[in-house]
């Protein structure tokens, strides 16, 4: 009878260990999973002393505020068109509202001798509320479940390779831009493995929708 018993009880423990881990990862967003924030704050600029204070100088003059700002790049020109020399200026910068980034987002603004021409970018309302919906487990999850729905169309990576790797979460503001829809601006999350720039994922905070997963290669677009 005793035999019978732990036939039965290797039975069961076998059955249960056949469930794939990454299973229960797509299920419940088992493993490690961190929320940080990867970019400085507005005013901590990443170009050099004597850029930010031609930068500063001409945000200025042209009465554009410098607020929720980080420089990210400078570049300092001479164009001639038509036996005519003109100086251009452009800046690139990180946006923040709330204390929150804006997500894969990059405003560039243009000066010509000194004077604003354009910018990028539009503006754009950020929510007030920064309290997310979605706890970083169920992030996790949403994570893998678009990354096993990746496998389907491609390999370059695998899902199962990354499982028991720890993702970093940072939360922020990413704007919804469609053809028919009304653009707007809404609380998400930018995920990926820690360490790594891809395959990364940005994930709506009010519905857990993947907006965007990406591998890297320009083979395989953003979705």
């Amino acid at each position: 009878m005793k035999i019978q018993y732990y036939l039965f009880a290797a039975l069961l423990s076998l059955c249960a260990c056949t469930k794939n881990d990454l299973d229960e990862v797509v299920l419940d967003g088992k493993g490690c999973i961190k929320r940080v924030t990867n970019a400085p704050g507005p005013g901590d600029h990443e170009i050099r002393k004597s850029e930010q204070a031609t930068a500063v100088r001409l945000f200025q003059q042209n009465a554009l505020s410098l607020s929720d700002l980080r420089f990210t790049q400078f570049i300092e020109e001479d164009l001639v068109v038509e036996g005519i020399t003109n100086h251009h200026v452009h800046v690139k910068a990180a946006r923040f509202a709330n204390g929150l980034p804006f997500l894969l987002n990059r405003a560039i603004y243009n000066f010509r001798n000194g004077k604003y021409v354009h910018r990028s970018d539009n503006d754009f309302i950020a929510a007030a509320d920064t309290k997310p919906a979605l706890t970083l487990a169920q992030v996790r999850a949403l994570f893998f479940q678009e990354f096993v729905d990746y496998n389907k169309q491609s390999t370059s990576y695998k899902a199962e390779d990354f499982k028991d790797k720890c993702l970093t979460a940072e939360l922020g503001y990413y704007t919804l831009r469609g053809n028919e829809t009304p653009i707007r601006t809404i609380l998400a999350w930018h995920v990926k493995p820690k360490g790594e720039e891809y395959p990364e994922a940005v994930i709506n905070d009010s519905d857990g929708t993947t907006i965007y997963f990406f591998d890297g290669s320009w083979t395989s677009m953003p979705r």
